[in-house]
């Protein structure tokens, strides 16, 4: 939760896992266009102060992945490789790559108020850890 904002991990209809934002000041949700897959089954999801930055930890076909998602252009942009954030830039219209070094995976995020630093908590050889990484 940030500010008027929560995200959450919520168990729909039919048992399906998903990713949920609600706008605590009408106490409504808002819709997140392309951010849930059948396919995959969300881990670990936060969101920034101004509701529009996720950042999402999920598992798809036995590989974790870690995006960002952009609430104000609905995108999701991600890479299968789990060394590596992917990140849509809406002013730039531009996909950059975030490198997380040493590779590891992915289990819990967390987002900065401002939405410019993430904190991903990593397995690297058994033994967890925690990056930041600032956004761009």
């Amino acid at each position: 939760m940030a500010g008027d904002w929560l995200a959450l991990i919520a168990t729909r209809p039919g048992g399906r896992a998903q990713v949920q934002l609600i706008e605590r000041r009408r106490n409504a949700p808002v819709p997140l266009l392309g951010l849930n897959r059948a396919d995959s089954l969300p881990i670990s999801v936060a969101v920034d102060q101004r509701g529009e930055h996720l950042a999402l930890v999920r598992q798809r076909d036995d590989r974790s992945e870690l995006l960002l998602y952009r609430r104000s252009i609905q995108s999701v942009q991600q890479r299968d490789d789990r060394s590596e954030l992917l990140l849509y830039r809406r002013s730039i219209q531009s996909v950059q790559l975030l490198p997380i070094e040493p590779a590891g995976v992915p289990r819990r995020v967390s987002i900065s108020a401002d939405g410019r630093v993430m904190a991903v908590e990593v397995s690297r050889g058994g033994l967890w850890q925690v990056d930041l990484l600032e956004l761009p």
